[in-house]
């Protein structure tokens, strides 16, 4: 009878210790077809290679990601760094297991405008700055920089009183060429045909610079970083100035308590 309950308790350990080891895992992904879905397709084989059930769930973008996240409906996600900090004041902190990569924050004025004219600080309540559908990683940039602006870490620009259009980079020049747009705002890679496109269509680099956003620290370490651009086109463009907009793939507080489970994404998440 007791070799019958050791037996008996060894097997449930062992059942145990299966059920933690295939345990289901949700990474949330960005839309399909894009690269922070690819890269969590990625990450799901190398954690099934490891015996974890995954499940790869898409919303649209970072600000989606991390919210599911941190309402416990993922335990994996990619997102960019100021979706960490806007959860961060939420009350719900985010943890790095590998960088993603790094975009740039463009500002860009339609063919004609003149260059004195294209500067973050000269654009008021009376301007309209297409930055992207809402959800993108390029409006949500946009609303943590007016926060920002805002806070009492911000003096309150007149920039900061833009009206953000929300719509696909494609329709820019249109909108432009139409009256209801003054400017474009992306979060792209440089080689990004979205800016390579329009650069190539006459439109122009902005500065796209203000001490409160460089001032503002989250980790210690600067949130945004300013940076020169250039951009390889029909010709070399620059002129502009942005920020560089990094980005992680992330887990919960509550994934990284437990050490076998952590170290298996972090693993599956460098390559």
């Amino acid at each position: 009878m007791t070799k019958l309950i050791i037996t008996l308790s060894l097997i449930f350990s062992v059942m145990h210790i299966s059920s933690l080891l295939a345990e289901d895992l949700v990474i949330a992904a960005g839309k399909e077809g894009g690269g922070y879905h690819k890269k969590a397709e990625e990450i799901a084989v190398r954690l099934e290679q490891r015996g974890h059930d995954v499940e790869v769930v898409n919303y649209n973008g970072s600000d989606e990601i991390t919210l599911a996240m941190c309402k416990g409906e993922a335990q994996i996600g990619i997102g960019q760094i100021d979706a960490v900090d806007a959860r961060r004041l939420e009350g719900c902190r985010l943890h790095p297991t590998a960088d993603y990569g790094t975009e740039l924050s463009f500002l860009l004025f339609p063919p004609g405008t003149k260059k004195r004219q294209r500067k973050l600080h000269k654009l008021d309540e009376s301007n309209f700055i297409l930055v992207d559908t809402i959800g993108s990683g390029s409006d949500l940039f946009w609303r943590t920089i007016v926060r920002i602006e805002n806070s009492e870490d911000g003096n309150g620009s007149d920039w900061a009183k833009v009206s953000p259009v929300h719509e696909m980079p494609e329709l820019a020049t249109s909108l432009a060429n139409f009256g209801e747009i003054d400017g474009l705002l992306l979060v792209r890679l440089p080689s990004s045909p979205d800016i390579i496109n329009l650069l190539d269509d006459g439109w122009r680099l902005g500065e796209l610079y203000d001490k409160d956003i460089n001032d503002y620290v989250f980790n210690n370490a600067s949130l945004y970083e300013a940076q020169a651009i250039k951009v390889k086109g029909k010709k070399t463009y620059g002129g502009g100035s942005g920020y560089k907009v990094k980005s992680f793939i992330l887990t919960t507080a509550e994934v990284k308590s437990d050490r076998t489970l952590f170290t298996d994404i972090v693993r599956s998440s460098k390559f």
